[in-house]
């Protein structure tokens, strides 16, 4: 603080002029004093960290040329270790609390044993030796320094909630009908877990039926917390001390169930669906929707189209607890004829509303720093020769067919609007390059769009040999999303190899009219009172502790990283699902809310997932921006187990997707979130599954396959992409590198597949147990290698003696232009400590000194010390 306050005056700096080396302690070193103090070369700048508990310095780093503030490494004979709330070791850049162990440690606070035994506890990770809790909040860096944020006490815990079958049976007692109630987990006979309950009637003897009892329940408890089978029981099976015996409650005999085909007209029906969307021929009514290769969005897809064939609304958690043929049609005979609203034709005019998305996107293209971020591209290798003239002439069908390829876009009285034109020049560039010359060719190709221009897509071929060449598509995401551009090339491949293109009788300038006049409707209403309800309580923003700080404006910079979930995982991750009666889609979900836990210290997490938006039978085919973001909010509490989380994860994600239609830009609207620069509203994380098929394509007799295109742009600080391969599962990182390094990502992508291995081998475990990886174990505690032989047995001044003795000549004290040499130190002393002995200094004395920080301050603290007095 005194090296500050010289600081805050320019005629205190010159007491620097003569200074060599400062040590500065105490508190927290401000960066601006920093930058201040380089300005003096010759300086060097130690920056050292310790409290009294641990004899002062722990830590110390020479911070003269380094622009980021840390507290260094940990001295010689001591260990730092950086603990979670459940005194488990924390990744590197993953905050926790920073706990010291080694020779500095104390005994203690004198005479308060209780705040002794909460502060100093022994450790857990070394020696057999004391370790003292700081109660500071730390983070391990990738080169072994400690960065300091701050105190825990000024963390703040978001709002949870805690789970367990006491809960589900203390709802079940509160019901007049039932006298006592029990609930156990048990197993079919396929393996799947289900809940049953077991109920005591009352005296009245007034029953209930089951599905009160369910629909009650759900008035109360998530949806995966109802038992799925019940039975009744004279009295519940105690224990010889009058308690619950969980133990001899008898599973319910669950009939096997037998596979046969279709053969209700509802059946039939549903068999057909199922045919059509899963590309298999005859499915039995007994057949796992999810194990036929279903998952969540095929599961929208399937419940659009009973919707439309017989008119009847089936919400996706009721697809999800029947995800058999036989289940559905006994579900669907249950269900009330319900209006099916197509989407109609819009009038002719001459400029049509933008869609909810599209408003968006036509907002964030004003801003400058945007660049290409919103474009969205696609590129396929072709293994052969190919007609240019036949290509154009297939894109010109297309671009024909599709309305949304001959759109503009400007501003008419205040309000955006798109225009379409009836025919656009679309030449695609023709162009010869080597194989090593695509990637930079490509990135040129890759141009910000001037939406009130026509076209608003560019398309290339680039002849790399003789027999191969490299197809390319740049559109703007106002007109596409990623179903789109396959949409796009399948149909190119169709037009080119001679094929009719199919009638489109939907265009998306009738589904943005469809979408705006929604707003009044009765499903817009609910969807939006759900979504509105799930942010009733404000979320904060996901603070993932980066390697460099966070811009005032957006930066769109970005790369990727890529690596793989090998089959054997993928297999794990698979087979768990289908016994947990999730999708591969949740299990990712909830380990990646673990992950961000785990990064961030906070237990209130927002993910952004993007859903097709394509739920209406009429635009399957349609190109257009259909995509919405859902804001996927759980709760990944420490005390909770990976079990019962994921099955909230499975029950929120169904609760979103059942409301997915409600647009994410009108959310944001409504919740009058203010727009921040740097961030973006609700979320700055997503994950995007991409479980849709990865087919090549042909064009005559030869085979395009997809071609990665480079990758400069990043739309959300961290994106988290999973595709289903064959054989693995890929997994792309999408980062911005304004915040992070590549070696960052790698380590938080090692981290996340450790933590599916980790929950898929004991998905018992509570999600606090979930430590880091054997790998960075050992990173750490190479961090901690500072021990050196000490005799512990041996005083100070016989310590400091020996080595008078080793190297007399050496110098022991520099003090401007003089020193003292060992031997002199020594000699002069042993004359202060006699005369001190003379005037009756010894054991149980104080000897005051009163000097200026000087070598004299050292002499005479030895000589006192020699004396056998202490000193003050």
């Amino acid at each position: 603080s005194r090296i500050k306050g010289l600081m805050m005056y320019p005629e205190g700096e010159k007491c620097l002029a003569s200074v060599k080396a400062l040590i500065v302690g105490g508190e927290a070193f401000p960066p601006a004093l920093l930058q201040r103090l380089q300005a003096y070369n010759h300086l060097s700048i130690y920056n050292g960290y310790g409290p009294t508990e641990t004899t002062v310095y722990s830590s110390i780093k020479n911070i003269s040329l380094d622009q980021q503030v840390t507290i260094g490494q940990p001295i010689r004979n001591t260990q730092c270790y950086i603990v979670d709330l459940h005194n488990r070791l924390q990744p590197i850049d993953v905050y926790g609390e920073l706990c010291i162990a080694g020779s500095g440690v104390s005994q203690g606070y004198w005479n308060q044993p209780e705040m002794t035994a909460e502060k100093f506890v022994k450790n857990p990770f070394g020696p057999n030796n004391m370790m003292y809790r700081t109660g500071d909040l730390a983070r391990w860096l990738p080169d072994g320094h400690i960065e300091y944020a701050g105190r825990m006490d000024q963390q703040v815990k978001m709002r949870g909630y805690r789970i367990e079958l006491q809960e589900i049976e203390a709802q079940l007692e509160k019901m007049t009908s039932i006298r006592e109630a029990a609930v156990a987990l048990h197993k079919d006979s396929t393996g799947d877990d289900y809940l049953c309950g077991y109920l005591v009637w009352g005296n009245c003897q007034a029953a209930i039926s089951l599905e009160t009892i369910k629909a009650q329940l759900l008035t109360k408890l998530p949806g995966y917390m109802v038992p799925t089978q019940f039975l009744m029981l004279e009295e519940l099976p105690l224990t010889a001390n009058g308690k619950l015996d969980r133990k001899a409650l008898p599973k319910p005999d669950l009939q096997a169930l037998r596979h046969e085909a279709p053969r209700t007209p509802t059946e039939i029906g549903l068999a057909q669906i199922w045919s059509e969307v899963l590309d298999i021929e005859r499915p039995g009514i007994d057949d796992d929707f999810f194990t036929l290769g279903g998952h969540s969005l095929k599961a929208t897809i399937i419940v659009g189209k009973i919707k439309k064939i017989f008119k009847k609304h089936l919400s996706l958690t009721d697809f999800f607890e029947n995800s058999t043929i036989r289940q559905l049609s006994l579900n669907l005979e249950q269900l009330k004829i319900d209006r099916y609203e197509e989407i109609q034709l819009a009038a002719p005019r001459e400029a049509y509303p933008l869609s909810s998305s599209q408003r968006r996107l036509f907002v964030l293209s004003q801003f400058s720093e945007i660049g290409t971020s919103y474009n969205m591209t696609g590129a396929w290798k072709i293994k052969g020769n190919i007609s240019l003239k036949k290509l154009q002439e297939a894109l010109k069908q297309v671009t024909n067919k599709h309305e949304i390829l001959r759109t503009s876009f400007k501003m008419i009285d205040g309000e955006p609007v798109q225009t379409i034109h009836e025919s656009v020049e679309n030449k695609i560039a023709y162009q010869h390059a080597s194989e090593q010359q695509l990637p930079q060719l490509m990135e040129r190709f890759i141009r910000p769009f001037d939406l009130e221009s026509n076209p608003l897509f560019r398309t290339g071929l680039i002849k790399t040999d003789d027999h191969s060449h490299v197809l390319w598509f740049d559109m703007h995401h106002i007109l596409s999303d990623g179903t789109s551009i396959r949409i796009l090339a399948k149909e190119i491949m169709e037009a080119y190899n001679g094929q009719t293109l199919s009638n489109t009788q939907i265009q998306y300038k009738d589904y943005a009219v469809w979408q705006k006049n929604q707003t009044s409707s009765g499903t817009y209403i609910n969807n939006q009172a759900f979504w509105m309800n799930v942010f009733k309580e404000n979320s904060t923003p996901l603070e993932l502790y980066s390697d460099k700080q966070r811009h005032s404006v957006s930066n769109y910079a970005g790369s990727q990283f890529s690596c793989e979930i090998n089959h054997s995982l993928t297999t794990k991750i698979n087979e768990f699902a289908q016994k947990a009666s999730c999708s591969f889609y949740m299990v990712l979900l909830a380990a990646y809310n673990i992950l961000l836990s785990k990064y961030s210290g906070q237990e209130d997490i927002v993910i952004g997932s993007p859903v097709a938006g394509r739920s209406l039978v009429e635009i399957q085919d349609t190109i257009g921006v259909f995509i919405n973001m859902l804001p996927m909010r759980n709760q990944p509490i420490g005390s909770k187990r990976f079990n019962a989380f994921l099955q909230e994860v499975k029950d929120q994600t169904l609760q979103a997707l059942e409301h997915q239609d409600y647009p994410f830009e009108d959310l944001v609207e409504n919740l009058k979130i203010p727009r921040v620069a740097n961030r973006h509203p609700l979320f700055d994380v997503v994950l995007v599954h991409q479980n849709m098929d990865q087919s090549v394509l042909s064009f005559g007799d030869h085979i395009a396959y997809p071609y990665d295109m480079p990758h400069r742009t990043a739309k959300f600080d961290l994106t988290l992409e999973i595709i289903d391969m064959p054989e693995h599962t890929v997994m792309n990182w999408e980062y911005r590198t304004s915040l992070f390094t590549e070696k960052t990502i790698q380590r938080i992508a090692n981290q996340f597949l450790h933590v599916l291995e980790e929950v898929v081998d004991n998905p018992e475990r509570e999600l606090a147990s979930l430590t880091l990886s054997q790998k960075e174990r050992e990173e750490l505690a190479h961090f901690n290698q500072t021990e050196i032989p000490y005799h512990l047995n041996k005083t100070v001044i016989e310590l400091f003696q020996n080595q008078a003795r080793q190297t007399p000549g050496r110098k022991a004290i520099i003090c401007n232009d003089k020193y003292w040499s060992y031997q002199r130190l020594d000699k002069e002393t042993n004359q202060l400590a006699r005369h001190l002995q003379a005037r009756g200094v010894g054991p149980e004395k104080i000897v005051g000194i009163m000097v200026e920080p000087s070598a004299d301050m050292f002499l005479a603290v030895l000589a006192v010390l020699k004396a056998g007095g202490a000193y003050i």
